[in-house]
Formats: structure tokens, sequence, C-alpha cells
């Protein structure tokens, strides 16, 4: 049965490889649609969402295509479609047999499990009990009462409180202070006058001089004579290195960085003229696998190039444009293993491995070879290559040519992204 996939899923275009009864034209636009389906039994959509598969369906049947079309979606499908629909997920038996039902015109049952149904709330499920809430009552200070006075058993408020305290201010006598004694009269005594006598002893006191200290000289003592300056030191030619180290060691961190940088740049300039393949990663990953393909002779081979998140293809040998386009996600089988060890894998026979090997490019061979690239730890390629059979010491020869490949393919990334950010 011949078919023709119009599909951007790497999934789905993986899946159609599994089916080796089917003749698989594929096709990326209407326009090839229309110039490949003469001789085809049915048109199979897959770009995406079921409605803008409806509208391709509907776009290719205008155009004079009059076989029928199957739409690969996801999402809801409108009550009466153009075209029939298959849901995701789905099994290849569930593909086989909605593109039978398409051809015979029967109505295809998508395998998609139904919704659950909405859960009724329970009663006073939606009311949340709220925490009692605590009240606090303030009382005020109390005042004495009178033993014969009736006791209100009522609470006063503060307001009342108030006016009771400054009825009863109002009512309590003045308090008169008691009067201040008066002060006693300042009197003034007259001053001791010293005779004569007295006032010769203490003059006499003060102009003697203490036994006790030196007397003060007569003299100003003369200035000290200004110190003459020391000669700088001489420098001589014997401590310029000297000097220099200690310079070299007075740099800031970042200097030596950009005095690291500055020699960096040059080295790379160097290399670039010695390899200039290394300034471009399609380049240099081309180069690679000219050599892989020169040494081990594979009937198909691709070095897959690591992305955040997948492996995609850069450069391949003997394969399709479909196989060309398929991407890898990290948590495949065999690419999880890629990404943890850097050891070679050999799968053989194939046939064993379909569920280790399932959409990846060129899985149709007796055997075949991964060889994980990395440089400081982190993967950054894989080498895959196919062929009837594989030994161990081609399995040896592959780890040494993904080691020597990875520093140039390390420096290729870091100069691709210097380009994509400054």
């Amino acid at each position: 049965m011949r078919v023709v996939a119009l599909t951007l899923d790497p999934s789905l275009g993986a899946a159609l490889n599994m089916l080796d009864d089917w003749e698989i034209t594929s096709a990326r636009d209407v326009d090839e649609v229309v110039d490949v389906a003469r001789g085809a039994q049915i048109v199979l959509i897959g770009v995406g969402g079921t409605e803008e598969g409806l509208d391709i369906a509907q776009e290719i049947h205008s155009r004079g295509v009059t076989i029928p079309s199957l739409v690969v979606g996801e999402g809801p499908v409108p009550s009466s479609p153009f075209a029939p629909v298959v849901l995701r997920p789905f099994s290849l038996d569930d593909l086989r047999s909605a593109v039978a039902s398409a051809i015979e015109g029967a109505p295809v049952v998508s395998s998609a499990p139904e919704p659950p149904p909405a859960r009724e709330p329970k009663p006073h499920e939606d009311q949340t009990e709220e925490p009692d809430a605590v009240v606090v009552e303030l009382r005020p200070k109390e005042t004495s009462r009178d033993a014969g006075a009736p006791i209100d058993t009522k609470p006063e408020t503060p307001a009342a409180n108030a006016a009771s305290e400054q009825t009863a201010r109002a009512q309590q006598p003045a308090v008169t202070p008691p009067p201040l004694a008066p002060r006693p009269a300042r009197t003034e005594q007259p001053a001791e006058v010293p005779n004569e006598d007295e006032r010769n002893e203490l003059r006499k006191r003060l102009t003697t001089p203490r036994p006790h200290m030196p007397a003060r000289p007569t003299e100003a003592p003369a200035k000290e004579a200004r110190r003459a300056p020391e000669p700088a030191p001489s420098r001589r030619r014997g401590f310029g290195r000297r000097v220099a180290a200690e310079a070299a060691q007075a740099e800031s961190p970042f200097i030596q960085r950009l005095r690291s940088g500055a020699t960096a740049a040059r080295d790379i300039e160097r290399l670039i003229e010695e390899l200039p393949q290394v300034a471009d990663v399609l380049a240099m990953a081309q180069a690679f696998l000219s050599e892989a393909v020169t040494a081990f002779s594979p009937q198909i081979a691709s070095v897959y190039w690591h992305e955040p998140g997948s492996f995609r293809i850069v450069a391949s040998h003997g394969l399709s444009r479909v196989e060309q386009g398929l991407i890898v996600q990290d948590a495949h089988p065999l690419f999880a293993q890629v990404l943890l060890s850097s050891d070679p894998v050999l799968i053989a026979p194939v046939d064993l491995a379909r569920g280790l090997v399932a959409g990846v490019a060129g899985a149709r061979t007796e055997a075949l070879m991964v060889g994980p690239v990395h440089v400081d730890g982190e993967c950054i390629a894989a080498l895959v290559m196919g062929r009837n059979d594989f030994s161990d010491e081609d399995l040896d020869r592959m780890d040494i040519l993904a080691r020597e490949a990875g520093p140039g393919l390390a420096l290729a990334s870091a100069l691709q992204s210097l380009r994509a950010k400054y």
C-alpha cells in the first residue's frame, strides 16, 4: 500500500519507518502532495493540531486530489469533520486500523482516552470552618465603694467610668499647700584686709622656686639643628626583575584573566589558520563524519549534535530526507546512556533491540554502533553508524576517533556560542 505522508512530527515519521509493508512517500507541503498523490491510496496528514490538519485536508481536496485523507491530530474533533481523524496517543495497530477504515470509508474509532467525568461537590464540602473568635473584654480599674452602697451587677462602659471619676474629683475639696517659711535676711561680712607683713610673706612664697624643681633658665634654648634628608636608595639594574615580579603579583585577578584571554585568542587565531573547519560547527561535524566513513565504510552514518534537551542530526551519510529531520530527546533509552557514559555502544543484532533503537535514524541495518563525544565530562555530540556487522576492534577504533574529534567540536561550539551572543 502506498501512503503519501505530510508530517512535521518526528515521532510520526519514526513510526511510519517501522511499517515495512507500506510504501511511504514524504511531502513537505500541499504542492508536493498534489505532485506525488497519483497512484497512492491515502494521504496521511500530521501537522500538530486537529483543526490545522483538517484545513490542509480540505485544501488538498480542493486542488483535485480525491483519494481519502487521514488527519493525525490533538485536541477536540468537530462534530462533522471534513476528513477522518485519529487522536494521539495511538499504537501502530491503531494507525493500521485507522488507515484501513479511512480507505474503505468507514468511521475511524480513536483510541484517545475520554476525560474523567467532573466530580460533583459533596454537600457542605465548600464550607470551611472558621476558628472561634476570641473576645477580649476590657474592664476599668475598680474604685473604692462605700460598704453600704448596693453593688450594681450591670457592667459599666469605659465612658461611664470616666464620667464617674470626673464627678468624684469635682466633689473632693481643694487641698491648700502649707505656707513656706520665710528666708533669713542675707548679711554681708566685711572682707579682712591683710597687713603689710602678711603681704610680703605671700609675695616671697610665690616668687621663691621650690627646692625639688630646677629653676627656670633665663636664656632660651638653642633651636635643634634641622635633620638632613636621607638619600633615596639608588636603583640598579639588578633590581629590575624583582620589581617586575612584584608588579605581576600586585595585578588584580581580572587583569590576569584579560591577559590569559588575549593569549588564548591568539592561539585560536593560529588554529583557525591551520584548520579552517574549526570555525564552523557544521563544517567540523562534516569533517568528523568523512573520517568515520573512510575508516569504517558504513551503510549509514550520522553525527547527532547535543542541544538543551535533545539531539539533532547535523551531518549524515546514506539517510533519507525524513530521517535527516528526526530529533531524539534526552530521555531516549539509548541516548540517555550516551549522556552518562563516554564508552561506545555496539547493538547487534538490531532486530532484538527494537525498543532501544526506536526513533534513531538508520536503524534498519543488522548492527548499529554509537560513539559518544565527551569533553570535560559533558556530552556534546554522538556518532551513529550502521552496517551488517561490527567487531570489538571496530568499537575500540571508534572510541579513539570520538576522543580525538572532541576538542575540535568543543571549540567550534564555543565560537558559535560567542557569535550568537555578541
